[in-house]
């Protein structure tokens, strides 16, 4: 009876291992823009950056965490570690499942909160230590289940074992430093080019290549497809993000190309292939020239907020083109052209 007793708590030991394992990563001073340090103790700092938190949609989860700090400079003192943070729902249509508390440490990491109605819910964060105890409310929008199915390759879905991942950014694919980068991702059957409804599982992010760091909520859990809506990248360039399964076995991973952009100080304009882009920063009018003939391209601007603020086709041929922006307001903005006889070019302006 001593043996059993012993192998059932061997048991329980090894799941919760690796439940309370999995909330040990990842550390938030591996963070970009994250400061650790003695601070002061003062308020719960979380990895939102805001106490209105977009959450992922009903059913599903996206890892989070919390540490104690100072609320002024932001900096997570790393010498408190008797801290454990607790969830607790306030107000909300639906229930609030998953692990609601942390392990104790300097930090708190949840990976498994997910919420049963769409709306928004008013969620309690409470800690304490031997000197100080903590309360915050945080508001968690929680949005209704998106439907992926006609943006599969065939355009539906189907209760059937897919053997891909299906990543779709949410917008252009260039965005300003620290910005998010919106991307909903499922898994696809190859062979039928449908979605698959019924995958249950955890997808990561990570990057292929690219100059900085991709950082932010790098896994998501739950059923069907998930919207990773707090992934960013940390300085200027071009990069490869990976989409994958734990399981590479049974799934084929897919990727994204993204484009950042930087700050105004240090403006770099994006040339290739004999482009060029004059003059920058720009005036009412900038010129556009190419060692190829521009005739049939289309030149698409976009705001740093990824809005489209114009769209001009070239009709004549020529190695040149002027292009009005007159009516922009002062700012960033992305050029992209493309055509059949070009490849796809993006050029970073300022006005």
């Amino acid at each position: 009876m001593g043996k059993i007793k012993f192998l059932i708590l061997l048991i329980i030991l090894f799941v919760m291992g690796e439940k309370l394992l999995a909330q040990m990563n990842p550390n938030p001073c591996g963070f970009p823009n994250i400061i650790c340090a003695k601070s002061d103790e003062n308020a719960i700092i979380n990895s939102f950056g805001t106490d209105e938190v977009v959450y992922s949609s009903v059913g599903t989860s996206m890892p989070f965490w919390f540490a104690i700090g100072d609320s002024i400079s932001g900096v997570i003192d790393t010498t408190v570690t008797t801290n454990l943070f607790n969830l607790t729902k306030l107000s909300g249509p639906g229930a609030m499942l998953g692990v609601s508390g942390t392990l104790p440490g300097y930090y708190g990491y949840l990976n498994d909160i997910s919420f049963t109605q769409s709306g928004t819910y008013e969620i309690k964060v409470s800690t304490s230590g031997t000197d100080f105890s903590f309360e915050d409310v945080l508001t968690f929008v929680v949005p209704p289940e998106v439907d992926f199915c006609p943006e599969a390759p065939e355009g539906g879905c189907d209760k059937i074992m897919g053997n891909k991942l299906f990543a779709q950014r949410r917008s252009i694919g260039v965005i300003p430093v620290d910005a998010v980068v919106p991307v909903r991702v499922g898994v696809v059957d190859s062979l039928s080019g449908l979605i698959d409804s019924s995958y249950s599982g955890t997808i990561y992010a990570n990057k292929l290549s690219g100059p900085g760091l991709l950082y932010g909520t790098l896994s998501m859990s739950g059923k069907k497809w998930f919207d990773f809506t707090n992934l960013r990248l940390s300085e200027e360039g071009l990069y490869t993000i990976r989409f994958y399964e734990a399981n590479p076995s049974l799934y084929r991973e897919d990727t994204i190309n993204v484009m950042v952009f930087g700050a105004l100080t240090g403006l770099k304009s994006i040339l290739m292939d004999g482009f060029k882009v004059y003059p920058n920063p720009v005036n009412d009018v900038f010129t556009i020239s190419s060692k190829k003939d521009l005739k049939g391209s289309v030149i698409n601007i976009f705001s740093s907020s990824g809005q489209k603020v114009l769209s001009q086709d070239i009709t004549e041929n020529g190695f040149k083109v002027s292009v009005n922006s007159s009516f922009l307001p002062s700012g960033f903005y992305l050029v992209n052209i493309k055509g059949s006889a070009i490849e796809n070019h993006i050029f970073k302006i300022v006005k």
